[in-house]
């Protein structure tokens, strides 16, 4: 477990960190991950919220993206497997401010693990790492305002809406807005 003075001295060490959940295991990722990723990195309807899955990856893009994030303080990326089997996807804390105390969350999955609970599961996991073991006060999320779906798995985990960023991302050839959520950690608490 990472202690509040180690959050405040900004070192954090991911390696041999395992975080469970009832169905699920999160570990930190790393290149034996790869071609788990290369699964669906190509899938336009699993990586079409993304931004660094909006070019076309391969095994040499991938582990570059993976070596340059492992060791950064300023984010935290996990690969997630039912608990004694299958990699389900990716859970992380990007633009991690440890002055301000707060972390952007992010989560793609496979097709194949769609409609199984386990982004809400998932989630629910790594918003406690961020306030327990990160000592963070705020993590926050953005979503389309057309998915509608994501709003409101969001709002179930317990984030809520802040606003909407209007025109935010322009993606295939057209702005949308996004919604702002967040949760503090008194939310998470109460």
């Amino acid at each position: 477990m990472i202690s509040a003075t180690a959050s405040q001295n900004h070192t954090m060490d991911l390696k041999g960190k395992t975080i469970l959940t009832e169905r699920l295991r999160m570990v930190p990722l790393d290149l034996d991950h790869v071609d788990a990723i290369l699964e669906w990195a190509n899938d336009p309807a699993v990586t079409g919220n993304s931004q660094f899955f909006r070019e076309p990856s391969d095994r040499k893009r991938i582990a570059r993206f993976i070596l340059e994030h492992e060791t950064s303080e300023e984010c935290a990326y996990f690969a997630a497997f039912v608990r004694e089997g299958d990699y389900v996807g990716n859970v992380f804390l990007i633009n991690m401010n440890r002055t301000h105390r707060h972390a952007q969350a992010g989560i793609t999955l496979k097709q194949a693990a769609w409609n199984h609970g386990y982004a809400k599961e998932l989630m629910r996991a790594l918003v406690s790492f961020a306030f327990e073991d990160l000592d963070l006060n705020k993590v926050y999320l953005q979503v389309f305002t057309t998915n509608e779906k994501g709003l409101k798995l969001w709002t179930k985990v317990g984030f809520t809406v802040e606003g909407v960023l209007r025109q935010h991302y322009f993606v295939n050839g057209a702005f949308h807005d996004m919604y702002s959520m967040s949760m503090l950690r008194e939310d998470a608490a109460g």
